[in-house]
């Protein structure tokens, strides 16, 4: 992550934690944020996926990965990453949070953003 440019492809950046934060709110803040954030159906999610992607942004079910490298929670949870910490979103709640991750242990699916 230190490089972004690995990452993101040029005029693209990762989100920094005040841009996710800036989504969040502008969502309606974390209590109803991944409701609009997420895929609706169960297409990827499994069973009782509260969704209705107001966003537009189909937010995918990727799970998470370990730091064994394998990944846990695929079709229940989608984990988006920024500067070691990730925010949190279950098939089964319409919430978003963040888990801070300061041991640096936790990985998440990354969304590039495009630079202004």
């Amino acid at each position: 992550y230190n490089n972004a440019k690995e990452v993101c492809p040029i005029g693209w950046h990762v989100p920094t934690e005040a841009e996710f934060d800036t989504l969040i709110t502008y969502l309606g803040g974390s209590a109803v944020a991944g409701y609009k954030l997420k895929q609706a159906g169960t297409a990827y999610w499994i069973y009782n996926n509260l969704a209705n992607n107001e966003s537009d942004l189909d937010f995918l079910p990727s799970g998470l990965r370990n730091p064994d490298g394998t990944f846990t929670n695929v079709g229940e949870v989608a984990t988006y990453w920024f500067k070691g910490e990730v925010y949190f979103l279950q098939n089964n709640s319409k919430e978003a949070y963040k888990m801070h991750d300061h041991a640096g242990n936790l990985s998440g699916a990354i969304r590039c953003i495009m630079d202004k």
